[in-house]
């Protein structure tokens, strides 16, 4: 068999590609995956959102055709991009905007990109038929060749089977995503909703609250400091519009308690300790892994520290005040007591109030009322964040702020 380059994973390629994405819009020799911005320095930070006129001249305007500054094609490249990186988007996006249709690949240095259909129950429609709901001219379609059980073209090959049994290629530019199309993750509770435009104004960071990656702890007394993530970067805005909808929904079904502000975040808490799966593969991963809300919500799972961050964002839809509270190992959220029972004695005192600690990984938690088993790091309060105060985390001892890089 000719030597080909066989296709196996998604994701370097999609990372590669959305970093051309991003020289688009002015960042040149930066590298982002959907987490993070590393420059050339080192620092690492999530780019502020800066809106550009369809009018304003890319960059890189004469490397493509492809690289029309227009906002259809930046929500495309950002849906896809998405899709590229399951970690961040799960299946259903996929399922929800391809149909049928996986995305196998795709080249940075070409802007073509590979989709593979399984063998299909209907043997009249043909590949450019069943490909028409993502694609804007069947003609610019190029099907791969059989070779050896293998999927061939373009120097590539993919393994032939009945979940995909044909392979085809075509430009970036021929890729059509319907920008106001609804997309849904049902859940028990309730629907989350997002568009292709809310997509990718999530991508580009217009509603969270973003800055610095890093946070430096204070010497110890060996002269050692450590290294943390910022948490508060990726906690969601006031008013994101499908956050909204969806706290929005969750409150209606609380009926007349929705009037309480105790029950509006025990309706939150109860959604995510309940129906968002704790994933034990990215709590033991080497690296912190974090994920803006809507990531949390389409991928269904998380550890502690996504779970705070959808917490976080919620919280901000229903305007209530809250804090991240980082310990050892662990984060977790803080809502003022108000009228909330102090049974577990799981709280402390922060700038004169008094704040209840809410754990997003316990099933069921109660907030002043559930116990906990390991309540005792719960005691071993490190740092207090707001995350509306930008770049800003206090130390819980001292309460000096920290250094960010």
């Amino acid at each position: 068999m000719t030597k080909y380059t066989f296709i196996a994973t998604l994701g370097v390629v999609g990372a590669l590609s959305f970093a051309l994405w991003l020289e688009d819009r002015g960042l040149d020799g930066a590298y982002q995956d959907l987490a993070h911005v590393i420059d050339k320095v080192g620092r690492r930070e999530l780019p502020e959102y800066k809106p550009r006129q369809a009018s304003e001249a890319s960059p890189n305007a004469t490397m493509r055709t492809s690289r029309q500054p227009n906002r259809d094609a930046q929500v495309a490249r950002s849906v896809l991009n998405y899709i590229a990186s399951p970690y961040y988007s799960g299946k259903e996006l996929g399922r929800a905007l391809l149909g049928e249709a996986s995305l196998e690949l795709w080249n940075a240095e070409t802007d073509r990109l590979y989709f593979s259909l399984p063998a299909g129950s209907d043997n009249t429609l043909t590949v450019a038929a069943r490909a028409d709901a993502f694609v804007r001219d069947s003609s610019q379609i190029h099907l791969a060749d059989t070779e050896g059980g293998y999927l061939v073209l373009d120097g590539y090959a993919l393994r032939q089977s009945e979940g995909k049994s044909h392979l085809f290629v075509t430009d970036f530019d021929n890729v059509k995503v319907a920008t106001n199309l609804l997309i849904s993750f049902d859940y028990e509770r309730a629907s989350y909703t997002i568009t292709p435009e809310e997509l990718s104004e999530f991508l580009s960071n217009k509603y969270v609250y973003g800055g610095f990656l890093n946070v430096y702890s204070p010497e110890s007394n060996s002269g050692q400091r450590s290294v943390f993530a910022n948490h508060g970067a990726f906690v969601a805005t006031p008013n994101e519009p499908s956050l909204k909808r969806f706290a929005d929904v969750l409150i209606q079904t609380l009926g007349a308690q929705g009037d309480s502000r105790e029950s509006r975040i025990q309706i939150a808490t109860d959604f995510v300790t309940s129906e968002i799966e704790y994933n034990f593969e990215v709590a033991n991963f080497d690296a912190e892994l974090l994920k803006r809300p809507n990531e949390v919500l389409m991928t269904r799972r998380s550890d502690c520290s996504n779970k705070v961050i959808l917490l976080a964002s919620l919280l901000e839809q229903m305007d209530e005040e809250y804090l991240l509270v980082y310990m050892p190992e662990h984060i977790a959220v803080a809502v003022e007591r108000g009228d909330f029972v102090f049974e577990n004695k799981l709280g402390f005192s922060w700038q004169g109030k008094q704040w209840l600690i809410v754990e997003s990984t316990a099933e069921g938690f109660q907030i002043g009322r559930t116990s906990l088993r390991d309540q005792k790091q719960f005691a071993e309060l490190s740092y207090v964040q707001r995350p509306k105060d930008r770049n800003t985390i206090y130390d819980f001892a001292t309460g000096r702020k920290l250094e960010f890089r």
